[in-house]
Parts: C-alpha cells; sequence; structure tokens
C-alpha cells in the first residue's frame, strides 16, 4: 500500500496535467540548420563540465546538422516559467521516409514539457523565475559499469547536468532521456539543501564511504557522496511513474510501476555493493552512482516499504538531520533487504543485460 501523501499528489498531478493537455496554449516547434557558433558554444560548454565531456558526445555533435525545438510559451494563466527543449538531431530525420521517427519524437518532446510544466505548478516546488532551455544530445551510449575493478565514472551513468543559478539544462544520453529531464527540473525548483559536514561524515563512517580527501573539507572528498542527489532521483522516479501511469490513462499503474521500480532499485544496489566488496576496502567512485542508485533505493525503500510517513505529506526537502537520523536507524536493515537475507523478499531479476548501469525501468517512456 502505498502512502497517501503520493496517492495525494498523484490525484493533483493528474488534474494539472489533463488541464495542460487541455488548454488553448500549445507547443510551438520550430527547426533551424546549426551554426557553426553554436556548435562550438556547446562543445566548450560540455568540455567544461565533468559530466558531460566524452567522446561519444563530441562524435554525435558532429554529425547533427538541424537543432529542433519545442517552446512552451510563459502562461499568465498558470503563471509558469516558459519552457524550451532543443534537440539536436541529423537533418535525415525530417525526410519523408522518416515520418514515423519524427512522429515519435515530437509526441515524446510534447508530452514532455507538458510534464515538466505540470510538476513546476506542484506546491511546495519553487518555480525557476526564467524560461528553461534543455538542451538535449542524445547518445545512444547505454549505462554500463566499467571494466573489472575500474572506478564508476561519469562516463558510465550520467545522463545529464545543469548549474542551479542559470536557465540551461543539458541532457546528453538517450537512455532514460525523459527521466533525466525531470531530475534535472526537480534541481531547479528545490535547489540543492546543504549538509553540515558532521552529518555527512556520519554517512560516510556509516556506510564505509572511502575518506580520502575529506580531512578539512567534506566537499572536497574524492569519493563524493551527495544526499540531495539521492532525494531528486527518488522524486524524479516517482513522478515518472505517475506520468507513465497519465500516459496510459490507467489510474492505479504508478503504484505497480513504483514497486517494479524498488525491485530494480534493490538489484542494481546489490550489484553496486558486490562490486565494492569484490574491488575496495570502501566505497570509492568518481561520480554519484552511490547516491543515484544505493540511496535512492533506501528513500523509496522507506516511503513505499517502511511506510513511515504514513498519512503525512511527503515532500521533496527532507531535512538534512531527519534523513541522516534515517540512515542511521535503518542502514543494516536496509542492506539486509538489499542483500536478499530475507527469503520472502528475494528479487534477482532485471529485464536489462547484467552490465547495465541504469537508474530506472521505465526512464525511457
Amino acid at each position: 500500500m502505498t502512502p497517501s501523501g503520493l496517492s495525494s499528489t498523484f490525484m493533483t498531478l493528474k488534474r494539472l496535467y489533463r488541464e495542460s493537455q487541455m488548454q488553448s496554449q500549445s507547443v510551438r516547434t520550430e527547426r533551424h540548420a546549426i551554426s557553426s557558433i553554436e556548435r562550438i558554444t556547446l562543445v566548450s560548454e560540455l568540455s567544461t563540465s565533468h559530466y558531460g565531456k566524452s567522446d561519444e558526445i563530441f562524435a554525435y555533435i558532429d554529425k547533427c546538422t538541424h537543432i529542433f525545438r519545442f517552446i512552451l510559451d510563459k502562461s499568465n494563466e498558470t503563471l509558469t516559467p516558459g519552457i524550451q527543449i532543443d534537440i539536436w538531431v541529423h537533418e535525415s530525420i525530417f525526410d519523408a521516409q522518416c515520418a514515423s521517427k519524427l512522429f515519435m519524437l515530437t509526441r515524446t518532446m510534447t508530452r514532455l514539457i507538458h510534464r515538466l510544466s505540470c510538476v513546476s505548478q506542484l506546491q511546495g516546488f519553487k518555480m525557476p523565475p526564467l524560461r528553461t532551455q534543455f538542451v538535449l544530445v542524445p547518445v545512444d551510449q547505454p549505462r554500463e559499469f566499467p571494466r573489472s575493478g575500474q572506478l564508476i565514472q561519469p562516463v558510465h551513468i550520467n545522463g545529464g547536468f545543469t548549474y542551479l543559478h542559470g536557465n540551461r539544462v543539458f541532457v546528453v544520453r538517450k537512455e532514460e532521456l525523459p527521466k533525466v529531464c525531470l531530475h534535472e527540473w526537480l534541481h531547479h525548483m528545490q535547489g540543492d539543501v546543504p549538509w553540515e559536514k558532521e552529518e555527512l561524515s556520519k554517512i560516510y563512517k556509516l556506510m564505509s564511504i572511502d575518506t580520502a580527501g575529506c580531512t578539512k573539507n567534506m566537499l572536497a572528498c574524492m569519493t563524493d557522496i551527495r544526499p540531495n542527489e539521492a532525494v531528486v532521483e527518488a522524486w524524479a522516479c516517482m513522478l515518472h511513474a505517475m506520468f507513465v501511469s497519465l500516459d496510459n490513462k490507467i489510474d492505479d499503474l504508478w503504484e505497480r510501476v513504483l514497486l517494479q521500480e524498488l525491485s530494480f532499485a534493490r538489484y542494481q544496489s546489490h550489484k553496486l555493493l558486490k562490486y565494492q566488496y569484490t574491488h575496495y576496502p570502501k566505497w570509492m567512485e568518481g561520480t554519484h552512482a552511490f547516491s543515484y542508485i544505493i540511496l535512492k533505493c533506501f528513500i523509496l525503500w522507506d516511503t513505499l516499504i517502511q511506510n513511515h510517513h504514513g498519512n503525512n505529506p511527503i515532500t521533496l526537502l527532507y531535512e538534512p538531520p531527519q534523513l541522516t537520523s534515517k540512515f542511521e536507524q535503518q542502514w543494516p536493515l536496509f542492506l539486509d533487504y538489499v542483500q536478499n537475507k530475507h527469503k520472502n523478499n528475494r528479487d534477482k531479476s532485471s529485464p536489462f543485460p547484467k552490465q547495465s548501469l541504469r537508474m530506472t525501468v521505465f526512464g525511457d517512456f
């Protein structure tokens, strides 16, 4: 049984989604050939980020000829900011023989822009003041574990990034693209809650995280654990499940989707912890896989299985002391759950290859 707080969120989202799709305000589309300045600027922006720099991304950009743009203008009726999605494509997508692909792309982007608009209207989320531009470079590069013993890096798992004080979001992987856009959008609407050194120190010790570089400042840790990323990813997963339900016009589907996402998160968490035990005395990585998958799994487990929220609203802004306390109280029980020590809770199945580092099952929908 899912918490009533989530059921209330679903009903609100259902109303907003229906209203958004019925409004006279429609999504406009434009397209233009990519200029040399646009190409150079994008490569420069991605090159400065730890998360957007790879040979595969730059090779994809080189092959693109056009920007296909989707625009939802600012609405005075809903007081929502404008949203713009720029997807980098090859001109062949506009050929007659690719009509079905163009139709599917248009439908997906239109649906995505309405989803983002609806989430910005949910109570408790801080709306971005300016039109946000999503720059999509959908490289077909699946998330995968690195070669045995190598540290997990952004190239293995990250799909996008944003700057909280800017108005641009970059998504650089085709896999799970709609869910990644939702994740980055939530960053813009809730910001990053500051975590004190004392709280992070407790988490590193409790979860056996490598502390190299942490002596002077927890922000300088070589292995960067970010609980905020886990909170945002958990919410992106929950909201995305609701949109999957709404687009399929089955009101109770989201609950089944979420339970399947929890099962998959548990499976992926088990793989990650096994990878650590096999190769490192403590958890080490060059990105935030531990937060994206394992800590996200903890939050879904706490919300859906432990159900400690009862009838209380479930909020995006977990207070650091509150979440740290949850970790301290329940971490051994959670590890027991992940490592399949309860025979009646075994689940080792996955619809994806064994090497997959996907974060969700339904993130492509």
